[in-house]
Formats: structure tokens, sequence, C-alpha cells
């Protein structure tokens, strides 16, 4: 229920979220390799 009171700017804040999510994911992944690398 809050995010659809949210919705009128929600595309445009959800597009820039997702980007931003996949950056971190790609960051947390190479983190998580270079792990597995020294274990």
């Amino acid at each position: 229920k809050e995010l659809n009171s949210n919705h009128d700017g929600a595309d445009e804040t959800s597009e820039k979220e997702q980007q931003e999510a996949i950056e971190h994911i790609d960051e947390v992944q190479n983190e998580i390799d270079r792990l597995n690398e020294t274990a």
C-alpha cells in the first residue's frame, strides 16, 4: 500500500534505483570472487 501512495514518481526513481542496485550487486559479486580465490 505504501508503494502505491508513492506511485507518482515511481517510474523515474525505480529505474535509477534499479541501476544502482545492479551496480552494487556487481561490486558484491566481485568481492565474493576475490574471497573465493583466497579461500
